[in-house]
């Protein structure tokens, strides 16, 4: 960082960031953020990324597979997985795909 500031820069930098208090670095860190434009719970407040990996995973594929296919790697399906279950309230890959399977079957 110093190199690519250059002396002067990084040490008025380094003393500026002394200087913030832990309420104000939080805030400098940590952008504020506007009001939630999906739910917390439910379908809905799933993000584009959690939807397709519950649509790979419903199908039977694994982590590795999910990943393999979305160019993500197997951690990270795992954890989009992770929120998914929390957010529709389900504890394993049968019963996201139950309710995948009842929320993709179109209405009789």
């Amino acid at each position: 960082m110093r190199e690519t500031l250059g002396d002067v820069a990084y040490q008025a930098a380094t003393e500026e960031g002394r200087a913030l208090s832990l309420k104000d670095t939080v805030a400098w860190v940590r952008p504020a953020r506007g009001s939630r434009r999906r739910p917390a719970r439910g379908w809905e407040s799933l993000t584009p990324a959690e939807r397709q990996v519950v649509g790979l995973a419903a199908q039977g594929l694994t982590n590795r597979q999910i990943g393999d296919r979305l160019f993500i790697s197997s951690g990270t399906a795992k954890v989009h997985l992770a929120h998914a279950y929390a957010k529709l309230d389900v504890h394993n890959r049968a019963e996201l795909a139950t309710l995948a399977s009842a929320r993709l079957e179109p209405p009789a």
